[in-house]
């Protein structure tokens, strides 16, 4: 590491994700970024929008039979997302929270590569919150990731020569 690089572990406090598009390849993207850097990821998005919550395994071995489940901590614990070797809440598998039915999916294309993030489509302020991302049968670290869905505020006046444009995001 170069003198000016940053280590990891001073970069993981700091860690914060802005997620403005949300696909497919942000996943991968932000599979890549979060393996061995840090338990603990800010995710911020616009409420309306859809967040992914990033949760991989250092190994990148696959998931496919494995039991990762997903919860929201606080105030409340609500179980957001749970997959079983194949079964999940969107295949029959019940006991999902029904603030999150239909709005929580996987990616299963990613499973084989030990990817276990979620997206959680058209969030609400309600959303924001502590997650966890567990892997009850395997020795592994549990995710913590905290997700803030705010509201986006646009204000554009101009008079004669003058202009003002504000945008606030809370």
């Amino acid at each position: 590491m170069g003198k000016d690089a940053e280590s990891p572990h001073t970069l993981c406090p700091r860690l914060t994700l802005f997620f403005t598009l949300h696909t497919h390849s942000i996943a991968r993207e932000t599979q890549g970024l979060v393996q061995g850097i840090c338990s603990r990821i800010k995710v911020v998005v616009l409420e309306g929008s859809d967040a992914i919550l990033p949760c991989s395994l250092n190994t990148k071995e696959s998931v496919e039979q494995e039991l990762f489940d997903w919860m929201k901590k606080a105030p409340n614990k609500q179980e957001v997302f749970m997959y079983n070797g194949g079964n999940h809440y969107n295949n029959g598998l019940s006991g999902q929270d029904e603030h999150f039915r239909g709005r929580v999916s996987h990616f299963p294309l990613e499973l084989q590569f030990g990817n276990a993030s979620i997206i959680i489509r058209n969030t609400m302020v309600a959303d924001s919150g502590n997650y966890t991302c567990d892997f009850p049968r395997l020795r592994t670290q549990a995710f913590n990731i905290r997700l803030v869905v705010g509201e986006y505020f646009s204000f554009e006046a101009s008079e004669k020569n003058l202009s003002l444009n504000t945008h606030f995001f809370f």
